[in-house]
């Protein structure tokens, strides 16, 4: 008996890997009610595109962006992760898909703002969304609207680059 439930145990929670997640286009959200869209190719993740929520330390201001990441990120053993930063950004995506079919994760991204009206009032600060959670599946969003006040780029070279948000898409 004992050895059955120490069995059952193991198969409940060990992770297999020796299926990669469905290829195509996956899309979410996360627990700050925004979307999250990102396409598997094999065994790697790439194309992400998510909105997020900055909040910004000392002043309290709200910053909505888009986040578009071109680089591939390899999957190992059902799971992922990346990590950029640089002087402009701070930002870790992990994840892992589940036996279930669906995957989860975690993303963390700081963006430095400037705050003050003059020139002596002028401060740096520190706006971000730590531990934000969010949940995907197989499939593509048909509803991802929402603009966005910044747009930032990490391209498959990780070099960030930062725009304004087209009038006619919100991104």
């Amino acid at each position: 008996m004992r050895r059955a439930l120490i069995c059952l145990v193991f198969v409940a929670c060990h992770h297999t890997a020796d299926a990669p997640p469905r290829s195509g286009t996956w899309f979410g959200d996360t627990t700050q009610g925004k979307t999250i869209q990102f396409t598997v190719d094999g065994r790697s993740v790439s194309r992400m595109q998510i909105r997020l929520d900055l909040l910004c330390e000392k002043s309290q201001k709200m910053f909505h962006i888009g986040l578009r990441l071109g680089q591939k990120i390899p999957i190992h053993d059902g799971r992922f992760a990346l990590a950029v930063a640089t002087p402009g950004i701070f930002f870790r995506w992990a994840g892992a898909f589940t036996q279930s079919g669906n995957a989860n994760g975690q993303i963390d991204f700081v963006f430095p703002a400037l705050d003050g009206k003059t020139i002596e009032t002028l401060a740096a600060e520190k706006c971000g969304a730590v531990g934000v959670g969010w949940a995907a599946r197989p499939g593509k969003r048909q509803d991802a609207a929402g603009a966005v006040d910044l747009v930032v780029t990490i391209d498959e070279n990780g070099a960030v680059s930062t725009s304004t948000p087209s009038a006619t898409t919100g991104w």
